[in-house]
């Protein structure tokens, strides 16, 4: 029992820490969604600001803190708003609610920022059109961000660098544009052209490859192999050697190789490397190198001796005489091989000899 016991202590601590894990990813999630509230400045003295919220680590707030610091709107007659004085042309900026962000950090800007806020003296229907035009930033992308405050909207026209886009509003029912009978409200315009953007290649960086050196033989020349690998130059043989500087160079993954120096035996060369534009050599890479060949001795050419066939002239053998040595002649073995022919010969003649003539009588 004690056992079991444990095992459902353990159990039970697992399940606890993974509830506060989770409790704790809550609350960091709820606190990154902070709303600000935003009274989003439009070309309309009549409906001056739309509603708008945001979170507080957006990219939009930070186009909207902008348009706080440097208004694009102006007014364009004189009057009031939330009793405020403002004449025709002054900056018309947009209004940024203050807040507590995720950090407990507090951003003060204009107060408590609500629709109400952004409403004249009579509610109404309202919309504006944050346009983006096409640049080098944005890889020539325009984009249009349209702002509806109680309307909705549809987009045409054209999407691209150039074109021509429309917006149309139509209020919500029971609401004008105008605080009249505008139910409509037609916003439009022009990108601007794309930017012309100079294409900019990250460099790469390269690492020279060392070069091998062959050694010279009586055989062989010395030469220089390069990466990939590949002589650098052929070389005559050595008794037609000039010293003298032999250049050869070769490009191989970025990297320029020249070759200098003199391509004998016994003689120095130097291979130096360069990075090929836009690449750059990667830190501490090693550029040059420097090698001294060896020297070849006398290479002396040995005659191969000519083999002189012996022929071996025949003895001649008198017959009749004795006590000579007979050497290996063939006109004994010829000699012979005639005497038995001329044997059997005589023997064949011999006995159709002695056969009786047909038609002869016997005595």
């Amino acid at each position: 029992m004690r056992r079991v016991a444990t095992v459902i202590a353990a159990f039970g601590a697992l399940t606890m820490s993974s509830g506060v894990a989770l409790l704790a990813t809550a609350t960091s999630a709820d606190a990154a969604a902070n709303k600000v509230g935003i009274c989003h400045a439009t070309s309309s003295d009549s409906n001056p600001y739309v509603f708008i919220s945001v979170d507080d680590d957006s990219v939009k707030l930070k186009g909207h803190l902008q348009h706080r610091e440097d208004p694009n709107k102006k007014w364009k007659s004189d009057g009031t708003f939330e009793g405020k004085a403002h004449s025709a042309g002054d900056p018309k900026p947009d209004l940024i609610g203050s807040f507590t962000d995720d950090q407990g950090n507090f951003h003060e800007y204009d107060g408590d920022i609500t629709a109400a806020s952004c409403d004249g003296d009579t509610p109404r229907a309202n919309a504006d059109v944050d346009v983006t035009q096409p640049d080098c930033d944005n890889d020539n992308t325009p984009s249009l961000d349209p702002i509806a405050q109680n309307a909705t909207y549809v987009v045409s026209g054209s999407s691209a660098p150039g074109g021509h886009w429309v917006v149309t509003f139509t209020a919500d029912q029971g609401f004008t544009f105008d605080g009249a009978d505008q139910t409509q409200l037609v916003i439009q315009g022009d990108f601007d052209a794309a930017e012309i953007c100079d294409i900019v290649i990250p460099p790469t960086e390269v690492t020279p490859v060392a070069p091998e050196f062959t050694e010279p033989t009586c055989d062989t020349d010395p030469a220089v192999i390069l990466p990939d690998p590949a002589p650098v130059t052929e070389i005559p043989v050595p008794e037609k050697k000039v010293a003298g500087p032999e250049i050869e160079t070769k490009d191989v993954d970025g990297v320029h190789y020249v070759v200098t120096g003199d391509l004998v035996p016994g003689g120095t060369v130097d291979v130096d490397a360069t990075a090929i534009d836009p690449n750059v050599l990667a830190e501490g890479a090693q550029t040059h190198w420097e090698h001294t060949f060896a020297e070849v001795g006398d290479c002396d050419v040995v005659d191969v001796p000519t083999a002189t066939p012996s022929v071996a002239t025949p003895t001649v053998v008198h017959a009749g005489l004795t006590g000579t040595t007979v050497t290996n002649d063939l006109r004994s073995e010829q000699g012979l091989a005639l005497l038995v022919s001329g044997m059997i010969m005589m023997v064949v003649a011999g006995g159709l000899g002695l056969r009786p003539v047909r038609g002869a009588s016997r005595s």
